[in-house]
């Protein structure tokens, strides 16, 4: 189940099945590792939780995953943890029906920090992990240090339920940032004013804290994937953290 943008209420935020729901594109940012073990707290209202499995994946020049193990997956700013295993599986128990994130981190890639809400079915995400070397190369092409430096990155994965997603915007709503696109080869450039067939785009050098992103462009009718709703039409909401790149999913028609 998935919901319009603009919808206010918390609960209407769909995710995929627990079975079967992978992602098509991603990336990650920033570097660390988190403590395994904790409690994430109590819910309030019915107390309900739901199991969100983690699949994460080593993602190399071609974007080709293969499961990656040893990575921290952590309920954001708890100690409600899991480390992925052999086979490249977390698993964290969260929250239904309220606004939750989540961070993915490993020594030697980027980390990532994902916002969400949780339906009783669950979910189930596999986050494609790029090493430092290749995140390198990436902010340099944008003009911006890495690893971060008191900042953070927003990552918008704009996706088109009849074709491709080319010609979408990203703005920023009271927030500063420099913005990004990606283009047909997988590079991030500056001078880009919408999305190619890549689908993707973004701003690094983004305060921490919680900021609005707005599609535009040819995207219109976008229903979220993973991120947090905004009471304004085709606007998310995500939080911003240090030294993290936030990635976000939406689809558009």
């Amino acid at each position: 189940m998935r919901y319009l943008f603009g919808f206010l209420c918390v609960c209407a935020l769909g995710v995929m099945p627990l079975v079967g729901c992978s992602e098509t594109a991603g990336d990650g940012g920033g570097g660390g590792a988190a403590g395994n073990g904790g409690d994430g707290g109590g819910c309030g209202g019915s107390g309900d939780t739901a199991i969100l499995v983690v699949l994460p994946l080593d993602v190399d020049e071609q974007d080709n995953g293969t499961p990656l193990p040893g990575v921290t997956v952590c309920e954001n700013g708890t100690t409600n943890c899991d480390l992925s295993d052999s086979t490249g599986r977390a698993e964290l128990q969260l929250c239904v029906d309220q606004e939750t994130s989540y961070t993915n981190e490993k020594d030697g890639y980027g980390s990532q920090l994902r916002a969400d809400v949780l339906t009783a079915a669950g979910e189930s995400v596999s986050p494609f992990m790029r090493v430092d070397a290749d995140l390198k190369t990436r902010y340099d092409s944008v003009l911006s240090p890495y690893p971060q430096e008191g900042t953070g990155t927003v990552f918008v994965i704009v996706g088109a339920r009849d074709g491709g997603p080319d010609g979408a915007t990203l703005e920023l709503i009271d927030a500063t940032g420099k913005a990004f696109y990606v283009d047909e080869n997988g590079n991030w450039v500056l001078g880009l004013t919408a999305t190619t067939s890549a689908g993707t785009g973004g701003f690094v050098e983004v305060g921490p804290g919680e900021v609005e992103v707005e599609i535009g462009g040819t995207a219109s009718n976008c229903l979220i994937e993973y991120a947090w709703p905004s009471d304004s039409a085709n606007t998310i909401r995500l939080p911003v953290r240090e030294g993290f790149m936030t990635v976000a999913r939406v689809n558009c028609d």
